[in-house]
């Protein structure tokens, strides 16, 4: 566990130096006007996530941090890969995989999609004999609604759904669907 959250405070070190550096770029553009076009087009790229917290009576309080880069094929259409991190009090998961996103309404600073990623890596829980580690396949579907603060930046919520594969711990703790914050970059 304790290398755990070595691992995370590494990993948010550097997403949080990451944003430092980028943010006072991305705000520093005349944004006077009212519309803003978001970049969603072939050739950006998209870099961000998801991040949320929820509790059950399974796993009592659940920290998930979900990062996402992705690169528009077309218009309006992205792929990329995903690395999903999932801490509770009862069980830990580490996943990654490659993800699919369709923005499929654009409208001023607002745009909505939806996306699919399919995740592979491991789950680890304590059975009361000891820590427990299985091999974990997931498939998880997303619905989003972003707020473009600037034409790269944007914050919105995130519906997810998801669904294990195979039998055993992992697939009583990874189904679920939670409502997260998302933030994006889009370059």
């Amino acid at each position: 566990m304790k290398k755990t959250v070595v691992g995370l405070s590494v990993f948010l070190s550097l997403v949080f130096s990451f944003l430092i550096g980028f943010l006072p770029r991305a705000f520093a553009q005349d944004v006077t006007s009212s519309t803003i076009e978001p970049k969603v087009n072939r050739g950006d790229v998209m870099v961000g996530g998801s991040l949320g917290f929820s509790y059950s009576t399974y796993s009592k309080l659940t920290f998930e941090l979900n990062p996402t880069v992705e690169y528009f094929v077309a218009d309006r259409l992205s792929l990329g890969g995903t690395v999903g991190l999932m801490f509770s009090e009862s069980y830990n998961s580490y996943l990654v995989g490659p993800s699919a996103t369709y923005y499929f309404w654009k409208e001023d600073r607002l745009t909505a999609n939806v996306g699919a990623e399919i995740r592979f890596g491991y789950f680890e829980y304590d059975n009361g004999a000891g820590r427990v580690t299985e091999n974990a396949t997931t498939g998880r579907f997303r619905m989003g609604l972003n707020y473009f603060l600037t034409p790269e930046v944007s914050l919105g919520p995130v519906f997810t759904l998801d669904k294990a594969f195979g039998s055993g711990q992992s697939s009583t703790a990874i189904d679920n669907s939670t409502l997260k914050v998302q933030f994006q970059i889009h370059l």
